[in-house]
């Protein structure tokens, strides 16, 4: 499985706590994917990249132009192009860094499914497969969101999880 942590749509944008978060985001994941990818624009790219050098199955990859105002989906697109074949993913967005590592393992052994408490949905914090000729071929149906892709495209359905247990 191939953890992709999503640093460009969050609400925070002080780089050191972009990376702050990025650095717990990706302890939360090493135990529980192969390899993991860290989407990232060109201003916070290098920064990301020096920061896990020596991380042998972390790479920083830089968002795509062709989708730069598609936000979430573009940091998702940065992903599979470096994996370009069908593989799995488990996202999680740096901005939720803080998330029970209990919902993670459970989330992991879950296909299709993204965490949901009672009072919101995570759709960048999800599980699923998909491609680079999937994504880029929803990319250029519409201007969709993220819940269009992992609701509808992916299918992927909600795991409850009580608001007292996810952060």
């Amino acid at each position: 499985m191939i953890g992709l942590i999503l640093t460009t749509n969050t609400p925070v944008k002080d780089l050191d706590q972009i990376i702050s978060n990025t650095i717990v985001a990706v302890h939360n994941l090493i135990m529980l994917c192969d390899q993991i990818l860290i989407s990232s624009n060109t201003e916070n790219y290098q920064r990301l990249a020096d920061q896990f050098a020596d991380f042998p199955t972390v790479t920083v990859v830089s968002n795509q132009t062709a989708f730069e105002q598609r936000d979430v989906l573009n940091d998702i697109f940065a992903g599979v192009c470096h994996n370009p074949t069908k593989n799995e993913y488990l996202l999680l967005d740096s901005y939720y860094c803080n998330i029970e590592n209990r919902v993670l393992v459970n989330l992991a052994s879950s296909q299709n499914r993204f965490v949901a408490t009672p009072s919101s949905d995570f759709y960048t914090i999800a599980h699923f497969w998909t491609s680079k000729q999937e994504l880029q071929d929803f990319l250029q149906l519409d201007d969709n969101q993220p819940k269009d892709f992992i609701c509808d495209y992916q299918n992927c359905l909600p795991l409850a999880v009580p608001s007292s247990q996810i952060f």
